[in-house]
């Protein structure tokens, strides 16, 4: 009965905040309800630079170049540098009433998208995952298994930003559902009790680094895993939407998100969350078993998937990405034990060679746009590496 109870308060909340806003000086059109998640399924969360500090927002609206927003700093006098930290002491359903509340009562405000800032502080370690779309994992050259994990080292950029294509590089793109918790989860039981974040990502790769330093070897073993995360660690290697959504169910959440990528205009990515092998909360669990909490070795040095043993505020995990990379592996040679180096540099070129010639990988002057359904935008404009004049 309780629960039924909550959820009427919840629907009749949203009905309040609805007449509230269209009834406000800018009315609400049926494309910007559509940017942002209803308030009666949870909040969605900003963060902007008010005298040299960051606020916390709850976003009401999304009209494209300005968003209308609560600030959840000033309502509750915390100040804290990653957004969920506001749970520490105040539940969903209380924020929502709060928000719904601050909307009714005339204080949601204006502000230009471009005053936006980086969604939370990140860590510089981030979990990554592999081949959990069984399209993709096919396209790559690997069948639909299940998919594995891997570190990323990126500190995650701004929703607008740059990357850089490294001469003789192969530059993939790779649209993602970005997961974020509120607390350290070192078990199942830590999970049960967090509160969880989504956050669309892009992941950018070198696919000559990934190939060059594992062929003719398996992506899903110690050497794929290192050669994944040298390949996927860069400072511009992760960008971040501007916003952390807080779903009241994140399963049904995750029902109805969609994630876009084009390049030039020219959409290259298109497919539903739904279509991972494995959701958020199942690869969270999956991470904190014994298979993957052993040492990995990165740049000759030993590596935890979770560098204290546990999920922490500010790390990421990426969840896999959609088909429709530019990326199609080598195929594997015949006889792989007599190959010698020489062989295996000379396949390498040649499948690079014919990569490049495909034309589906970035090239300096490109454009992606990401996009998710509540979760935002994200723009990178590709830049030639500092120093090359080419």
């Amino acid at each position: 009965m309780r629960r039924l109870s909550i959820v009427r308060d919840l629907v009749k909340l949203s009905s309040i905040f609805v007449i509230a806003v269209c009834v406000g000086p800018t009315a609400v059109s049926a494309q910007d309800d559509a940017r942002i998640l209803p308030l009666d399924q949870g909040l969605t969360l900003a963060r902007t630079m008010v005298d040299g500090g960051p606020h916390v927002l709850a976003v009401v609206r999304d009209a494209g170049e300005t968003v209308t927003a609560v600030d959840l700093s000033v309502a509750l006098a915390i100040y804290p540098s990653q957004p969920l930290d506001l749970f520490a002491g105040t539940s969903l359903s209380e924020l929502v009433k709060l928000v719904g509340d601050a909307v009714s009562s005339g204080q949601a405000f204006d502000l230009a998208k471009s005053d936006l800032i980086r969604p939370l502080d990140t860590r510089g370690q981030h979990v990554a995952t592999a081949v959990n779309y069984p399209a993709h994992a096919v396209e790559a050259g690997a069948p639909p298994r299940q998919p594995f994990l891997f570190a990323k080292f990126a500190p995650g950029g701004p929703s607008v930003a740059q990357a850089a294509n490294t001469p003789g590089g192969l530059l993939d793109y790779e649209v993602e559902l970005g997961v974020v918790v509120d607390r350290p989860i070192a078990s199942a039981a830590d999970l049960d009790d967090a509160v969880i974040g989504f956050v669309l990502v892009t992941d950018m790769t070198d696919r000559y680094s990934l190939v060059g330093n594992l062929y003719p070897g398996v992506v899903k073993s110690d050497a794929g895993v290192a050669s994944l995360a040298i390949a996927k660690s860069a400072p511009d290697r992760m960008q971040m939407a501007n916003y952390v959504v807080v779903p009241f169910d994140r399963s049904a959440f995750q029902d109805q998100v969609e994630i876009r990528l084009a390049v030039n205009g020219e959409t290259r990515q298109q497919e539903r969350v739904s279509s991972m092998t494995e959701d958020a909360d199942a690869l969270i669990r999956r991470s904190l078993t014994a298979e993957e909490r052993r040492n990995f070795s990165y740049r000759g040095a030993p590596i935890r998937l979770l560098p204290r043993g546990a999920w922490e505020p500010g790390m990421v995990l990426l969840t896999g990405t959609p088909s429709g990379t530019a990326f199609r592996a080598p195929a594997p040679p015949d006889d792989p034990a007599a190959m010698s180096a020489a062989d295996i540099r000379a396949a390498v070129e040649a499948w690079a060679d014919s990569q490049r010639a495909a034309g589906t990988y970035l090239k300096v002057g490109d454009r992606i746009d990401a996009s998710g359904t509540y979760l935002g935008s994200i723009q990178v404009e590709i830049v030639p590496i500092a120093g090359d004049v080419n």
